[in-house]
């Protein structure tokens, strides 16, 4: 039985794929945080992924309830229980075949959340831990791919998700959106974040930055 270095389960198909290679990983902590950063960032997409899956399910259960009501357009509120009891939003059935589309608010806005959710696990949560693994400090690790969620971040929360030039338009790495445009990330944008994922870097340390782990003398706060 030979061992293998841990490969990231969500970047395991480009690794089958030779288009990634993770180099020796610098100690066991570190290992284990990427495995721990990988389970927490998988589980993260995967939750917004199954559940955009899930919207043709829905669309399909309000035209059954429309068909079966012979209302045009009934009301379907979500509740803490199958007898009705507990309503806490309702949307109705033309609201959900036009908002649960694959382009449309529901799953732009799960997309935006993620954003937000990904760069917060990485900035209040993983930095700090990998920087101590790796014994420097949380600034050291300067990783534009990781600095892009923050500027589209800053967007999504202070710009109501429309991207500016100032922020979204300086990604470097995950240049999705234009300014002006709604910032509504799909499978398309969160297949390329995981394919450009910086697992060598967190893996090596920030001592053997390659281009894409430097940052600007212009961007010095950038992760």
């Amino acid at each position: 039985m030979s061992e293998q270095p841990y490969r990231p389960l969500i970047t395991r198909s480009i690794v089958d794929q030779g288009q990634f290679e993770l180099t020796d990983i610098a100690n066991a902590e570190v290992g284990k945080l990427i495995e721990e950063f990988d389970t927490a960032v998988n589980d993260a997409i995967s939750s917004v992924g199954f559940a955009i899956a899930g919207f043709s399910y829905l669309r399909d259960h309000c035209t059954a309830v429309r068909e079966r009501t012979g209302a045009n357009n009934p009301g379907i509120n979500l509740t803490t229980s199958d007898e009705g009891v507990g309503f806490y939003a309702r949307w109705t059935v033309s609201e959900i075949l036009e908002k649960t589309r694959l382009d449309g608010l529901a799953a732009g806005q799960l997309g935006a959340q993620l954003i937000v959710f990904l760069y917060t696990l990485w900035e209040d949560g993983f930095r700090m831990s990998f920087a101590k693994a790796h014994g420097c400090e949380a600034r050291d690790f300067q990783v534009p791919v990781l600095g892009d969620l923050k500027l589209m971040r800053h967007d999504i929360i202070h710009h109501r998700s429309v991207a500016s030039s100032e922020n979204t338009g300086r990604c470097q790495v995950s240049r999705w959106f234009k300014p002006g445009e709604v910032i509504r990330p799909g499978a398309s944008q969160f297949f390329d974040l995981v394919t450009h994922f910086p697992w060598e870097i967190l893996a090596t340390g920030p001592n053997a930055l390659s281009d894409l782990s430097r940052t600007t003398a212009e961007d010095s706060d950038a992760p």
